[in-house]
């Protein structure tokens, strides 16, 4: 009896390790899943994370999308099923110093996995609509997507508070290639927020990106908005606006309306 519940234990112990060791390739098998029966999608939306894995727009855009017909799915910077450390501190079990080096170290894994899954979605269907939304480091990676897949089309772009190499907006790729047919840009301007990111380290820079793509829309937005793009304020006198900062601008509610706007128009047209 003891050596029939051994084993049992060891094959649970088993099973659980396999399924565990399984778990960062389900968001690529649900994106494999999902591009085998892409005649069921309208589009394929890519939201892609800056550092730290912050901070696309969240749950309310993802259901409009998703209501939409679009399949999304939900990328780090640096890895496109959000394995490795896109920068988020942890602990370093050899002397417990706190790091924050990202792995992989660049954007390159993710745009060459971008290619490839664009490669897989052509397969099935060359025509149908990809869109691009990448916040921070994640703008500049979804520019490089763009860049490096020859004439095929990307039907929406956006970059929000993007940034390039080294946390500046000066690195950032230029330009939108010519492949897109509509890029939407937002960036501020403001001095690093309490609890927010300190990038752009050059955020007194216009983020404003050199553009051959069909239509572009690229605005400033120093402050926080509504839903109806009416600014937000700190004090009940209406007296002081509220700020909009780096981590936020994916949030804004006025941005993702214009955001919602655009590709009901679009690519849901």
């Amino acid at each position: 009896m003891k050596g029939l519940l051994k084993l049992s234990l060891t094959a649970t112990i088993f099973a659980l390790l396999i399924f565990v060791a399984a778990l960062p390739g389900l968001a690529d098998q649900a994106l494999d899943g999902a591009i085998k029966q892409a005649d069921q999608y309208k589009a394929f939306v890519f939201l892609v994370n800056g550092f730290t894995g912050c901070c696309v727009p969240g749950k309310k855009f993802r259901t409009f999308l998703e209501e939409k017909g679009a399949y999304v799915h939900e990328a780090n910077w640096n890895h496109i099923d959000q394995e490795g450390n896109p920068g988020v501190p942890v602990a370093d079990t050899d002397d417990f110093a706190w790091k924050v080096t990202p792995s992989p170290p660049t954007d390159e894994k993710f745009i060459e996995q971008m290619k490839e899954v664009i490669k897989k979605i052509d397969a099935k269907d060359p025509s149908k609509p990809i869109v691009l939304i990448g916040h921070s480091f994640g703008g500049d990676a979804v520019l490089e997507v763009a860049q490096r897949i020859g004439d095929r089309r990307i039907a929406f772009l956006a970059i929000l508070d993007g940034v390039g190499k080294g946390g500046l907006r000066k690195n950032i790729t230029q330009p939108v290639p010519k492949n897109v047919d509509y890029f939407f840009n937002r960036w501020q301007q403001n001095p690093p927020l309490a609890g927010d990111h300190m990038i752009p380290f050059d955020r007194l820079l216009s983020g404003k990106i050199d553009s051959k793509a069909g239509e572009s829309n690229q605005k400033k937005q120093n402050t926080e908005k509504t839903s109806k793009c009416k600014n937000k304020y700190r004090d009940p006198v209406k007296a002081i606006p509220q700020l909009l900062s780096h981590g936020e601008v994916p949030k804004d509610k006025c941005v993702q309306k214009k955001m919602k706007k655009i590709l009901s128009r679009t690519v849901f047209k």
